[in-house]
């Protein structure tokens, strides 16, 4: 199975994160993603978005730039964010359970998250602080340890006026 880590595009700066969309300029940089994972034979077969707006609109841009073959199932969104290794390795294990080794589940999150794949990722991988759609693709072995295989440094926020 492969893991992506990607996290959501810019958001609006609604006052409830949950509600947040993403801006004009947050759909592109996720379209931008799913260009990128395509055409790096990427493409998910699965994608798991966290509950928040933006994470479900980033992973609809996601499958719509990746393209088929074979095309995304979203899946449900999850209710958490993994905050450890352990946590994101035992999620994906578990997903790894249900999809098959053939999968390629692409995991939409947050900062939290994106800070824990960092810390399984060489150093030269790590994106700008203000990028937005950063991906992480990893190999998850039959031992069940992550291998990073490539990364994606995402697309620059843009400056907010003050």
């Amino acid at each position: 199975m492969h893991l992506i880590y990607l996290r959501h595009g810019e958001r609006s700066g609604h006052p409830t994160p949950a509600d947040d969309d993403l801006t004009p300029h947050g759909l592109a940089m996720a379209a931008e993603a799913g260009r990128w994972l395509g055409a790096h034979g990427h493409t998910p077969s699965h994608i798991w978005p966290t509950a928040t707006r933006r994470a479900r609109q980033t992973a609809d841009a996601v499958a719509a730039a990746a393209g088929p073959p074979p095309g995304s199932t979203i899946l449900p969104p999850r209710a958490r964010t993994p905050g450890s290794t352990d946590a994101l390795l035992t999620l994906t294990l578990d997903a790894r359970d249900r999809l098959g080794d053939d999968a390629i589940l692409c995991l939409v999150g947050h900062h939290t998250t994106q800070r824990v794949v960092e810390k399984l990722t060489p150093t030269d991988w790590r994106p700008p602080p203000n990028n937005r759609c950063a991906a992480f693709v990893f190999r998850v072995t039959a031992a069940g340890e992550l291998v990073p295989l490539e990364p994606f440094a995402g697309v620059p926020q843009r400056s907010r006026p003050a």
